[in-house]
């Protein structure tokens, strides 16, 4: 069984049993499960789980400014995600 915490910190309802293996957001996440007696090997920061639709947006936009990227964003947020 595996938990992935899909919020940027931990808070009891992600607690979960029984649980083998934990994928959290960050590393403050990462910390907070350790601190409360989960193994340290039981713990992945992998970051939050996204479509690979916006994996692609995001790399589309990375270099734009930010009134740019923003323009983009809007732009894009009518698209099909399928």
């Amino acid at each position: 069984h595996v938990t992935v915490v899909t919020d940027m910190d931990v808070h009891a309802w992600w607690y979960q049993q029984p649980t083998d293996h934990y994928f959290v957001a960050r590393d403050f996440a990462r910390r907070q499960l350790c601190a409360d007696g989960v193994p340290a090997a039981d713990v992945t920061d992998s970051g939050i789980p996204i479509m690979p639709h916006f994996q692609e947006v995001l790399q589309e936009v990375g270099g734009l400014g930010r009134q740019a990227r923003r323009r983009r964003l809007l732009e894009r947020m009518d698209a099909r995600l399928g």
